[in-house]
């Protein structure tokens, strides 16, 4: 058990970790790429304002990028203009890697967008297109390679920095998760412990006072009081029984997993509950597949497809039907499905989400005159988690199934 809850912890943990990794990440990247491309567009914008050329100094008055005396000198751009298919050079004194030629190719592999990025031998340009009122349109490319260059870097450190934290992180939630968990450990082993002791302590007065009951119908014969009581002792007896289960069931974990015949085991529960449907005048159909194998524990899965019997057989209408189907899901699958119906007119609206929590029970059909306390189910759950099955419950057709999965 401990091993699970660390386990546990160490996964919840991480896994907060990592996303609060990936977002701030993300949100790293995102602006920094906005960033980029924000500033570049600014800086073609400012170019193409003054017809692709860029101004001296002293005639700027950007506010949106920053210049200085030396800007002109720092940006490696150039220019063209085109009306249909003219193209007229405005500028190349500010790039040297980009013949004429290559100028017109990559203007006319532009024209399609207002704005975008292109590659040309190696070198990452981006480029803006302006047109003006007269139909001729200018554009300037930008030579940003060494900014790409930059944020690609920037990507790369920051991916390993995130995956170097993670590994940090998960180091030391590794390293503190036994101290983490420890009280909840312990709150959980004194609850087991409390439940188990009190479970053995209860046994006691109520077998006196079955005894006791008993004695006085020999003396003064069977009543509805003396019935009640017993009834009500039988109740308690099992609901004690069943809440050591539940506690044990948490502490075990080596469970004798081994390839059983899991056809066998379904008949075998279904025919010891025949005496009591026929008691009940309900009617059944067991639809079992011969030769079906499953790797599980013996008693735990016997006990489980015990409870859900029982309850289909509990909490089935009056003169209702009782179905078991046991099949594989499919021509040479290795899936196995137990299905467990009855018919249950009362159960249209139903949380069935509820049905396998501790002690739930529906006002319209767990009742006070069905026994039990509602703790089957949440048995069921516990030992389908154990041995790996799962199950699930759904309503049609006025009927309540019962699936369970190996």
């Amino acid at each position: 058990m401990t091993k699970k809850i660390r386990t546990k912890f160490i996964l919840v943990s991480s896994m907060a970790v990592l996303l609060m990794l990936i977002i701030i990440i993300g949100l790293i990247l995102v602006v920094s790429d906005y960033s980029l491309k924000s500033k570049t567009y600014n800086e073609l914008e400012y170019i193409l304002d003054n017809d692709g050329i860029m101004p001296d100094y002293k005639e700027n008055h950007s506010k949106e990028i920053t210049i200085t005396p030396e800007t002109q000198y720092e940006f490696r751009y150039f220019s063209l203009k085109t009306n249909n298919d003219n193209f007229e050079i405005i500028d190349m004194n500010h790039i040297v890697s980009v013949t004429d030629e290559q100028a017109y190719g990559m203007t006319k592999k532009a024209l399609n967008n207002e704005k975008g990025k292109i590659t040309e031998n190696g070198i990452i340009y981006y480029y803006m297109i302006k047109s003006k009122s007269d139909g001729e349109k200018v554009i300037v490319f930008l030579d940003c390679t060494r900014s790409v260059m930059n944020m690609r870097t920037l990507v790369k450190f920051v991916l390993l920095i995130g995956c170097m934290s993670f590994m940090f992180f998960f180091v030391l939630i590794s390293a503190f998760s036994k101290r983490a968990v420890r009280s909840v450990i312990r709150n959980i082993e004194a609850q087991n412990e409390f439940i188990t002791n009190a479970g053995h302590e209860l046994k006691t007065p109520l077998a006196i006072i079955s005894a006791n009951t008993e004695v006085l119908e020999m003396v003064n014969g069977k009543n509805e009081w003396t019935e009640s009581t017993i009834n009500q002792v039988n109740r308690m007896s099992n609901l004690v029984s069943d809440l050591i289960f539940l506690s044990k069931m948490n502490e075990k974990t080596n469970l004798e997993f081994k390839q059983i015949n899991l056809s066998k085991i379904v008949r075998n529960c279904a025919d010891a509950f025949i005496p009591v449907i026929d008691k009940e005048k309900k009617r059944y159909n067991f639809d079992i597949e011969d030769k079906i194998e499953v790797g599980s524990d013996e008693k735990l899965l016997t006990e489980l497809i015990n409870i859900f019997i029982d309850n289909s057989v509990k909490y089935c209408d009056d003169s209702g039907n009782i179905n078991i189907s046991l099949k594989r899901k499919g021509l040479g699958s290795r899936q196995v499905k137990l299905t467990i119906s009855n018919t249950y007119a009362d159960g249209k609206n139903i949380d069935y989400s509820k049905f396998f929590n501790r002690f739930y029970r529906e006002d319209s059909s767990h009742n006070s005159k069905k026994s039990g306390y509602g703790i089957g189910l949440s048995m069921a759950e516990s030992i389908s988690k154990k041995i790996k099955a799962k199950i699930n419950v759904n309503y049609a057709d006025e009927t309540i199934y019962f699936n369970i999965l190996f």
